[in-house]
């Protein structure tokens, strides 16, 4: 009979080396119990402070002193023109003047425009090798160049700001157009090596321009009377503060006529974010706060469901300080001193929105500059309640901080726990396999002295 040093253990030792080891990892299981509650709770934390700095940023917007200010005006801008007519488009920005501009255009800009002699082709190779400038810039040439070769590179060219030149390929000629519009501004060519531009056919051999498609000319227009001149059509920055016009091809000998309107769509959409966030933390905060009472509250069988947050006063008395600083009076040195003066209110159900919108609408209108004094001491309150709980220095850092503190220590102790537990285990098995032995040798000495009196 061959006995194992270690023993086999049978299923009841197992189940007994189970059952101990399950009520001795009882701290274990209570440590990674708190462990989880401490991440849930810090999770819920971070959805409060998601909102809070959501509502925060809300808040800012709306405050003229903030790099991130959005209570801004707009402007819309129609134009006016002769029937079967486009003369220009103009598009407004912020900065623009609310007023009418007349626009009469006498002649429009144009840039200049040569081209070059008909090519066999215009994709075999042309056997030039050289190179030549334009505007300054100069272009390398190859003997296995193409006349569409030759346009590339004169497009992917290097030029200094403004002074490109810009080349294409029309029933295989070379057509060169400089970008600058504008009378006098005319491309400067000259051929350096091999020939090019002349053998080409752009240049003549006395270095002139073979073919002139279009004579660079200045735009001419008058913006209510005052003369103007620009060396382009389009992306005109300069004339009016604020509006950006481009002259359509068919302006010159016409006129048109530009209304530029404010437009409170950004400072309403301004004023919307906010209350979205405004609405959206104070719900929050009133369902995790919340104690729901099942049967008659006080008896023996009444049952109560506690939110993760009942019992953090400090939100109770946020949610108080957010309400009082929406729907109280602020001191300013405005006309307005409440936010329901511009028909923003709070109704019944606790939800804030712009309940009368006309109202709204005419403050903006006609007392603008005293609902900006308006919002910016009613934010401001905001700002400072909301500052105690957000930033590195804040009421929440420091829950956090006391989170992870408390994950940390936990970890450490379920990862002793869970240490002690293996040792435990590995000793009661070692315990167990030396009795099994045992008993396998009382078993043999039993089977063995039977056998003697048989």
């Amino acid at each position: 009979m061959t006995i194992s040093s270690t023993g086999t253990l049978s299923s009841y030792f197992t189940s007994l080396i189970s059952n101990i080891i399950t009520v001795e990892s009882q701290p274990l299981t209570r440590a990674q119990t708190a462990r989880d509650q401490v991440n849930v709770r810090r999770n819920l934390f971070n959805q409060v402070n998601t909102k809070l700095t959501d509502l925060q940023s809300s808040v800012r917007a709306l405050i003229s002193t903030q790099a991130s200010y959005a209570f801004e005006s707009g402007r819309t801008s129609k134009v006016t023109a002769p029937s079967g007519s486009t003369v220009l488009t103009a598009s407004a920005g912020s900065s623009a003047a609310v007023g009418r501009y007349a626009v009469s255009v006498t002649t429009l800009a144009a840039a200049h425009r040569v081209h070059g002699d008909a090519q066999t082709a215009a994709n075999t190779a042309l056997n030039y090798n050289g190179s030549f400038t334009l505007n300054g810039a100069s272009i390398a040439i190859e003997s296995n160049d193409t006349l569409i070769d030759i346009a590339a590179a004169i497009n992917s060219a290097t030029y200094a700001d403004g002074e490109a030149v810009r080349a294409s390929v029309v029933d295989k000629r070379l057509v060169l157009e400089n970008e600058k519009g504008g009378e006098g501004n005319l491309i400067e060519a000259a051929d350096v090596g091999g020939g090019i531009l002349q053998g080409l056919g752009v240049l003549s051999s006395a270095g002139a321009f073979s073919h002139v498609l279009q004579t660079p000319s200045t735009a001419s227009f008058t913006v209510n009377g005052i003369a103007i001149t620009r060396d382009s059509n389009t992306g005109l920055t300069d004339v009016v503060n604020g509006l950006t016009l481009n002259l359509a091809a068919d302006a010159q000998g016409k006129t048109a006529e530009i209304e530029v309107s404010a437009d409170s769509t950004p400072e309403k959409t301004a004023v919307e974010g906010f209350i979205t966030k405004f609405n959206a933390l104070q719900t929050y905060l009133t369902q995790q706060s919340k104690v729901e009472v099942s049967g008659a509250a006080g008896s023996s069988t009444a049952t109560y469901t506690r939110g993760a947050l009942a019992g953090e006063q400090i939100f109770t008395e946020l949610r108080s300080s957010l309400f009082s600083a929406f729907v109280g009076t602020s001191s300013n040195d405005g006309s307005l001193a409440a936010l329901r003066e511009i028909g923003v209110t709070i109704d019944d159900n606790l939800n804030a929105s712009i309940s009368d919108a006309d109202k709204f609408q005419e403050a903006l209108t006609s007392k603008r500059a005293d609902v900006v004094k308006l919002l910016d001491s009613v934010m401001g309150k905001f700002e400072t309640t909301l500052g105690r709980f957000t930033g590195t220095s804040g009421y929440m850092q420091q829950r956090f901080a006391s989170f992870d503190n408390e994950q940390t220590n936990l970890t450490q102790k379920i990862s002793d726990l869970t240490l002690r537990i293996n040792d435990r285990r590995t000793a009661l098995t070692a315990q167990y396999s030396q009795m099994a032995v045992t008993l396998q040798l009382l078993q043999y000495d039993y089977e063995l002295s039977l056998s003697l009196f048989v």
